[in-house]
């Protein structure tokens, strides 16, 4: 019985651990504006450790911020070493190219 509290227990406390923090991305100002990010617009890639880093693609589909964790599906014109032309990214990690 006592056991079986205290597992109740701790996954109650472990799982508000991993609750996301209220208000979190309100401080944060994304660099690139939802209302601007479209379909079929031209975004230069911003995320060092992606293959892509610094390559211009062509946004394929924008979620709305928030929704998912990397909103953002951007097609390129090179495939990757896995064979991929698409990832996707966060409004944080790309800006729209002219």
């Amino acid at each position: 019985m006592f056991r079986s509290f205290f597992v109740a227990l701790l996954l109650a406390v472990s799982a508000h651990a991993f609750a996301p923090l209220k208000g979190a991305n309100s401080s944060s100002r994304p660099s690139t504006e939802l209302y601007e990010i479209k379909r079929a617009s031209k975004v230069r890639i911003k995320r060092p450790e992606s293959y892509w880093y610094n390559k211009v693609g062509t946004v394929a589909a924008a979620a709305k911020e928030g929704s998912e964790r990397y909103p953002v599906i951007v097609r390129f014109d090179s495939v990757n070493y896995a064979g991929t032309n698409s990832n996707n990214f966060s409004y944080e990690e790309i800006e729209e190219v002219e």
